[in-house]
């Protein structure tokens, strides 16, 4: 696992090589089973509900719950807690579809009992299916900055006071994770294509023996 250190923040990024072409074909299926999904920062595209505990989707759920021990041990977080998915979602977005800034504080789903901390810690997002120039991803320096390139507030959203935003070039394969309150954004697609990503937010657990 890599990890990206931001002026401001962290990122961990591994690559993971394969044809996810079993995984697509559930993705679909789900989005044919709930066609409308939900609205959450999506500017059209489709956001599903939630995956964590549907069976066509343990198989990555387990991948990336593997991949946080890396981020568990670089935190130096102790022994008895692990890093556990709180829920899930896929995101499909076509032309011109996007993703307003955003963050994943507040999670919408009831906190189990045994969750140490009622916010998520961790986000993340897995690249299933994304073409070039289907959207890049981006990070932003604070939630205050946030708001007013959100709101289009500012005349050159590129001056020196906002020029902390990181943008990264997504690929198949490729997860990404970081603190649930870095603002992030999704560029627009500007192919003809599916960007296609699972997200998910991670609470710590009890480890359970």
């Amino acid at each position: 696992m890599n990890k990206i250190n931001l002026s401001y923040d962290t990122l961990w990024n591994i690559s993971c090589k394969g044809d996810f072409e079993e995984l697509k074909s559930s993705i679909y299926e789900e989005k044919n089973k709930d066609e409308h999904g939900r609205i959450r920062s999506n500017s059209g595209g489709w956001h599903s509900n939630d995956v964590s505990n549907n069976n066509n989707f343990q198989h990555i759920k387990n991948f990336i719950e593997s991949c946080t021990k890396e981020v568990h041990k670089d935190l130096e977080i102790i022994d008895n807690l692990e890093f556990k998915i709180d829920d899930m979602w896929i995101n499909i977005n076509n032309k011109s579809n996007f993703n307003h800034i955003h963050d994943h504080v507040a999670l919408d789903i009831p906190a189990p009992k045994t969750r140490i901390i009622k916010s998520s810690i961790l986000s993340g997002v897995f690249y299933v299916e994304c073409p070039e120039n289907s959207g890049n991803i981006a990070f932003y320096s604070s939630s205050k900055r946030k708001t007013l390139v959100d709101m289009n507030f500012l005349k050159n959203p590129g001056n020196n006071y906002f020029h902390d935003i990181n943008t990264m070039t997504p690929k198949k394969g490729e997860l990404y994770i970081w603190f649930s309150d870095l603002p992030h954004s999704v560029m627009p697609n500007k192919t003809d294509d599916d960007r296609i990503s699972i997200s998910f937010n991670m609470s710590l657990f009890p480890i359970q023996n």
